[in-house]
């Protein structure tokens, strides 16, 4: 059964996605000993992305993340949506994260 939720404000649903976040990686880490999590590019995420770096007693050690869109632009460039990941998550997190998988684009 498919449930629909709605939020007034962003910072919201970013608390709902933690909590599911979360959730999820402590059953994965439970289960296999490790989360694996893709991550989309683009506008949309990056508030999310920023306010999960900021959360304290997230796994990070025990995650994996696999980027899951790129644009074809040169490695670095700010149109490019892992130097968004970079930038948004990863320069924030309390531990280097277990695994970071980007996509080639080479």
């Amino acid at each position: 059964m498919r449930e629909l939720h709605v939020y007034d404000e962003a910072i919201d649903v970013w608390r709902a996605l933690e909590e599911r976040w979360r959730a999820l990686a402590r059953r994965a880490g439970d289960e296999k000993g490790f989360f694996s999590v893709a991550l989309s590019g683009g506008r949309t995420p990056v508030g999310f992305y920023c306010y999960l770096s900021r959360r304290k007693g997230l796994p990070w050690s025990g995650t994996e993340l696999f980027q899951v869109d790129e644009r074809q632009v040169p490695p670095g460039s700010e149109d490019s949506n892992f130097t968004m990941i970079r930038s948004s998550l990863l320069e924030g997190v309390q531990a280097q994260p277990r695994g970071i998988h980007p996509m080639p684009t080479g």
